[in-house]
C-alpha cells in the first residue's frame, strides 16, 4: 500500500504541466523542458524565426507526442516570445533584456547560449546587443560568450575591460576550449607593460625630486593598479597646488605636458586585440 501511495506521488511530481504562455489549441508543435512543462508552438512561427529546432517533417510529432529539451522552463519561456507572441500578451513585445542581465545575470547567459544553440534569430541578435551595453560590467562572461559564439569585435572589447578582474574570476568564467590560457598570457602581456610604464614613470618622476610629480605619479599608479589597460589615461588631480620652488621645472606646465608625456607612454600598449593576439608568440614592449 505504501509502495503503490509512492508511485502514484512521484506520477504526479512528474506529471507534464502546459505552459501558461505557449499552450494556443491551434499550435502543431509540443515541446517538453527538462522540468516537465509543455509548449505548444506554431511551425510556421518556428521555421520563420529559428532553423535549430527539429523541422516537423523530421521527428517533431503533432498532437499527444512532444520534443524533449534539455532547457528548464524559464529559459525557454524566455526564448519562445523571440519566436512567438504568448497567448496572453496584446503587445507583441519582446522580452527587455536590459532589465534581464541586472535582475538574473546567470538566467540571461543561459538564455544566449539556448538561443545559438536553437538559432533564434531576434533572440541571437537581442542578447548580442544587449551584452554590447554591459561589456563593462560582465567583460569575462561576455568574453567566453564572444569567443564561443565569434563576436570578435565584442570579444576584443569585452577582454581589455576584462583587465580590472582578477585571475580568479577568468578561471570561474573562461570555460570555452583554450579560451583560459590564451587569456592568461593576454593579461600577462598587459602587465608586462603596466610594469614597463610604471618604471618609465617612476624614474622621471621621482629622479626631479618635485611635489607635483611625485603626486602625479602616485595618481599614474593607482590607476594602473586598478587595470593596466590605463597606461595612456592621463592622470588627474590638484597639481597646481603642489608645485615645486624650481621656476624650470616642468611641473608648472602640468598637466600641457601629459599629451607629450603620454604619447611616449603609448609604445609600451602595443598589443594587438584579443581576436588578433597570438598565445604562441612572445612580446615585448617597444623600446
Amino acid at each position: 500500500m505504501e509502495s503503490a501511495d509512492s508511485d502514484k506521488d512521484q506520477e504526479r511530481v512528474i506529471k507534464p504541466r502546459k505552459s501558461e504562455s505557449f499552450n494556443s489549441p491551434t499550435a502543431d508543435v509540443t515541446f517538453l523542458s527538462s522540468d516537465s512543462v509543455l509548449f505548444k508552438l506554431h511551425s510556421s512561427h518556428l521555421s520563420v524565426n529559428s532553423i535549430g529546432f527539429p523541422r516537423a517533417d523530421e521527428n517533431i510529432v503533432v498532437d499527444a507526442k512532444r520534443v524533449p529539451l534539455s532547457e528548464h522552463s524559464d529559459i525557454l519561456d524566455l526564448l519562445f516570445r523571440f519566436v512567438q507572441p504568448p497567448v496572453k500578451d496584446t503587445s507583441f513585445r519582446q522580452p527587455d533584456l536590459f532589465y534581464e542581465i541586472q535582475y538574473d545575470i546567470n538566467n540571461f547567459f543561459r538564455l544566449a547560449e539556448t538561443a545559438e544553440k536553437y538559432v533564434v534569430f531576434a533572440a541571437m541578435n537581442a542578447c548580442y546587443l544587449t551584452m554590447q551595453h554591459f561589456q563593462v560590467e560582465y567583460p569575462l562572461q561576455i568574453l567566453n560568450h564572444c569567443v564561443l559564439h565569434d563576436y570578435l569585435p565584442l570579444a576584443n572589447k569585452a577582454a581589455k575591460s576584462s583587465l580590472t578582474e582578477g585571475i580568479d574570476e577568468a578561471i570561474k568564467y573562461l570555460t570555452a576550449p583554450g579560451l583560459l590560457i590564451r587569456y592568461l598570457k593576454y593579461f600577462s602581456k598587459w602587465q608586462d607593460a603596466s610594469t614597463y610604464a610604471i618604471g618609465e614613470f617612476e624614474r622621471h618622476a621621482l629622479r626631479l625630486d618635485c611635489p607635483a610629480w611625485t603626486y602625479a605619479y602616485i595618481m599614474y599608479r593607482q590607476q594602473l593598479d586598478e587595470s593596466c589597460s590605463n597606461i595612456g589615461v592621463m592622470p588627474q588631480g590638484d597639481f597646481k597646488s603642489k608645485r615645486c620652488h624650481d621656476i624650470e621645472c616642468s611641473c608648472r606646465s602640468l598637466p600641457n605636458v601629459w599629451p607629450d608625456w603620454f604619447r611616449r607612454l603609448s609604445r609600451f600598449t602595443d598589443i594587438p586585440d584579443f581576436g588578433d593576439f597570438d598565445a604562441t608568440s612572445d612580446y615585448e614592449p617597444n623600446e
